[in-house]
């Protein structure tokens, strides 16, 4: 009876002590802090849109956003346009990345915040935090003179070189354009071409769509056309006539 007794005890003791001991370590174990879930990365569908960024007196740049991987990259200061032009990019890990056509890299921004409102890039397009606005009703406050409109390239434009060499280019607004260079004292070309104007650049095709040249527009205004490159390496200011 007694060693019954003695088993019994033996039992009750380490059967008392597994749950003394497992209520120990719950206790513990509620001490723990609570993990916290880390901030998704915001989805590259809210860049989409219009972004505006002002410095000084009139002067800001634009950075608009499609769905395809298409961002068109305007910076207006010291009374002209710097740049308007399409490139693509991407958006991840924080950081945005634009991209000529070819695949080289044009430049990277760190996304400090992103929000319905506002989008905070670091370092660029100058050092530290920039901060640009969305727009809301995509209408942006351009000057009179921001190279979007077609209409402005209409009527003639002359580049001159040298002594009585030149180039005119003569804008109607059905689509053609004239291209007219005298040089070395004779006509060098006189044709005309259909001509297309988006997203900073000028397009020159034949009649049967093939393409004759490409032109990036820096600055356009109802006085001065300034072409990038073309017809030749660097900026070629056309006054109007």
């Amino acid at each position: 009876m007694k060693k019954n007794f003695y088993y019994l005890s033996l039992m009750f003791g380490l059967f008392f002590g597994m749950t003394m001991f497992t209520a120990c370590g719950g206790d513990d174990d509620g001490d723990d802090p609570v993990p916290v879930p880390p901030t998704p990365q915001p989805e590259s569908a809210t860049l989409i849109g219009k972004w505006t960024l002002d410095w000084g007196t009139n002067s800001f740049m634009i950075l608009t956003f499609d769905s395809n991987g298409k961002v068109r990259i305007q910076e207006y200061d010291n009374n002209q346009w710097e740049e308007d032009a399409v490139y693509n990019y991407t958006y991840s890990n924080g950081t945005l990345t634009f991209t000529y056509d070819d695949g080289k890299l044009r430049d990277k921004a760190g996304v400090v915040s992103l929000s319905t409102d506002k989008l905070v890039l670091k370092d660029w397009p100058d050092m530290g935090e920039n901060t640009f606005g969305k727009y809301v009703d995509e209408t942006p406050n351009t000057p009179p003179n921001a190279p979007n409109e077609s209409a402005s390239l209409i009527g003639k434009w002359t580049l001159g070189w040298g002594t009585n060499n030149f180039m005119t280019l003569t804008f109607d607004s059905n689509g053609k354009v004239r291209i007219q260079e005298y040089d070395n004292n004779q006509w060098e070309e006189d044709a005309v071409y259909n001509y297309t104007y988006s997203n900073g650049t000028l397009t020159f095709t034949y009649d049967d769509g093939k393409l004759r040249d490409k032109a990036g527009v820096v600055s356009l205004s109802t006085d001065k056309l300034v072409l990038k490159d073309w017809p030749d390496m660097g900026e070629n200011t056309f006054e109007k006539e």
